[in-house]
């Protein structure tokens, strides 16, 4: 299998797993500052159905980011971490 080609260079498997989580917690980070003013605001009404989509994109961010550090390499995460992750990214609407 070869690596994909991004401007002519090859992308090593490490370098798509760090932009992966990179993005991940980035996403993460901005869903949590968009819902927290929300959250906070006497003012701003927001529907529940938007609380959802904001709480599950979330909870889908969590779910991939519980395996940091077990994606690479020769150790295998511990299986009840595995099964968390599984249905919780199958549990998430998006």
């Amino acid at each position: 299998m070869t690596s994909p080609v991004l401007l002519g260079h090859d992308i090593s498997v490490q370098t798509q797993t760090t932009i992966f989580n990179s993005s991940l917690v980035i996403s993460l980070v901005l869903l949590t500052a968009v819902l927290l003013p929300a959250l906070i605001s006497k003012h701003m009404y927001r529907m529940r159905i938007w609380y959802a989509l904001i709480c599950s994109a979330m909870v889908y961010c969590v779910s991939f980011l519980l395996l940091v550090g077990y994606q690479i390499g020769p150790e295998e995460p511990p299986l009840g971490l595995c099964v968390a992750q599984t249905a919780m990214v199958y549990a998430a609407p998006v």
